[in-house]
């Protein structure tokens, strides 16, 4: 059977992926990990491009057989899902044929009938038979390696009898067709019924072709199967397989090895057309000049030296341009832990942040939060100035938090913090602005009376607030307008809050309104003041809002106009 015009370039990834499948499969069944394929066929598909009359093969993938009552089928499910996969991997390459292991180059019955199922949706899939007998380096007549593969190329379909295709379709069938025709299906087209299309399967000139990568993958491989002592030694010496750094000085030593047995070899072809041993190719000569267009870089040593600084260059740009990218990295990595840091700090301000207005009611200069017992529950939150507290208490006293109520009240003393910003801050003395009692139990010397007389104490302080508010209301009471009897005024009535409650505090709470001329405390009454303001209608509408505000948990303050 003659070949051809066709070709086939065949890249060595190819014959790779072949011969690892084969031997992996066999080894799984000897060991019993797998089932013998069915049919005892190892195939799988071919991935390549083709133009006009050269194709070229690149890639391969396994194909999934069924089990059938007259042989094997290829498993199109997988078939098609396997083939969309690498298709998004590589778009360039496309499906070409597909490839059989057999023990022989022929086609035998049971490839023809996997080939006849192929091109009903493939018309010119090619057809690879792998020779294992020959993968062990066969020689052929001309005392040089075969290859151990054969391909056929489907031809276009043409009438062949019926009775001639019975080669492979019949298990009983004796004599093997050498023309190697397979059924295949021509809808449009009908015939006799004696007659069916068939397609030939003629075998087309197969090449061997490769980039450097591959080149240098290949003899990887091959110093792999089959190391030397020497290899051994200075492997188990320099221990250069565990790094990085060793993989790729290896492949450079294997690629340099490369190249000095090729120029050998250009260097005994040459000799011999010189001397007449071989024959004059021009193609042979020109890829000779085309390898030795870097002799005066190797000859000349000026020329060597300024390559080799160019490559030092270049290396320690690359060096630096590493040594920035990890610092950027590091840079990028303490900026985000820092914007971390900011957002569980700005979570921890955020219930002091008004929510409608989305603006802060002040500077907060520090919170004070005890993890005792006692103060569980209890924080301070102190603010830059007065008007800042005060705005907080308005808005946020009540409001629910964790499913509960805030309680807000001023602080009895002066913060730390703000004792350090006024000035009045002694550092011999940090506790001078708390209270006498508590600056005792810091020092140790708190006054150890019973359990009774504290509760004794707690009962007296308790009666005496009862009394002063009872007080106070009996001093202010004829004094306080009622709303029947109070016209508008620029004055305001200000009554019921608690002794504590300095000018200061109510200055801060009546001056946020417009027109807030002055304050002033009643003389000889406790819990009594009067607003003024510049006009009825300012002061009005600071009393509507300002009238029954709970200056304490305890007080509401009364705001009416003064007479």
């Amino acid at each position: 059977m003659s070949q051809t015009s066709s070709t086939i370039v065949v890249h060595p990834l190819v014959l790779l992926n072949i011969s690892e499948q084969t031997t992996r499969t066999v080894a799984q069944v000897k060991q019993g990990k797998v089932e013998v394929p069915p049919s005892s066929l190892i195939c799988g598909a071919l991935l390549g491009q083709q133009s006009e009359s050269k194709i070229e093969a690149f890639l391969t993938f396994e194909f999934k057989l069924n089990s059938t009552a007259g042989g094997a089928e290829v498993d199109l499910g997988h078939f098609t899902a396997r083939l969309e996969q690498l298709k998004q991997i590589f778009p360039s390459d496309e499906f070409i044929g597909w490839y059989v292991v057999n023990t022989s180059m022929q086609v035998a019955p049971q490839i023809a009938q996997l080939h006849e199922q192929i091109i009903r949706s493939h018309p010119l899939a090619l057809l690879m038979v792998f020779d294992v007998a020959l993968a062990d380096g066969s020689v052929n007549a001309d005392g040089n390696y075969s290859l151990p593969i054969v391909v056929y190329e489907t031809r276009p379909p043409v009438r062949r009898e019926q009775a001639k295709l019975q080669w492979y379709k019949d298990a009983n069938a004796m004599v093997l067709d050498e023309e190697y025709f397979v059924e295949c299906s021509v809808e449009s087209m009908p015939l006799e019924s004696n007659m069916v299309w068939a397609s030939q399967l003629v075998p087309i000139k197969v090449t061997i072709d490769s980039g450097e990568a591959e080149r240098v993958a290949v003899e990887h491989v091959a110093n792999i199967s089959q190391p030397t002592s020497e290899d051994m030694l200075e492997t188990s010496a320099v221990h250069l397989e565990g790094s990085r750094i060793g993989t790729f000085l290896s492949s450079q030593r294997n690629a340099l090895e490369m190249l000095y047995r090729d120029i050998l070899l250009l260097k005994a072809y040459v000799k011999d057309v010189i001397d007449g041993k071989a024959p004059f190719d021009p193609d042979v000569l020109q890829r000779v000049q085309r390898v030795l267009s870097n002799k005066p870089v190797v000859q000349n040593d000026e020329l060597f030296d300024l390559a080799m600084s160019q490559e030092e260059t270049n290396y320690q740009l690359t060096m630096y341009l590493a040594g920035i990218t990890n610092a950027v990295a590091v840079v990028r990595d303490v900026s985000h832990k820092s914007n971390v840091a900011l957002s569980s700090a700005r979570a921890k301000h955020a219930p002091y942040v008004n929510p409608n207005q989305g603006e802060a009611y002040g500077q907060v200069l520090d919170i004070v939060t005890l993890k005792t017992m006692k103060m569980r529950g209890q924080a301070f939150v102190v603010f830059s100035d007065i008007t800042a507290a005060t705005a907080a208490l308005r808005q946020l006293n009540g409001r629910q938090i964790f499913g509960k109520p805030m309680q807000i009240e001023y602080a009895l003393s002066k913060s730390n913090k703000v004792a350090q910003l006024d000035g009045t801050f002694r550092f011999d003395q940090p506790h001078q602005h708390m209270s006498a009692r508590k600056r005792k139990e810091l020092m140790g010397i708190a006054n150890k009376r019973p359990i009774a007389d504290a509760e004794e104490e707690q009962a007296a302080k308790r009666r005496e607030i009862e009394q002063d508010m009872d007080e106070s209301d009996d001093e202010v009471g004829p004094q306080m307008p009622t709303s029947d009897q109070a016209r508008p005024s620029a004055t305001l009535f200000v009554s019921n809050f608690p002794k504590s409650v300095s000018q200061e505090m109510l200055m801060e709470l009546f001056q946020q309104y417009d027109g807030f001329k002055e304050l002033r405390l009643a003389e000889g009454k406790a819990g009594v003041a009067f607003v003024d303001y510049l006009s009825p209608e300012a002061a009005a509408s600071a009393r509507d809002v300002l009238d029954g505000f709970k200056i304490s948990p305890r007080r509401a303050i009364k705001v009416e106009f003064s007479r």
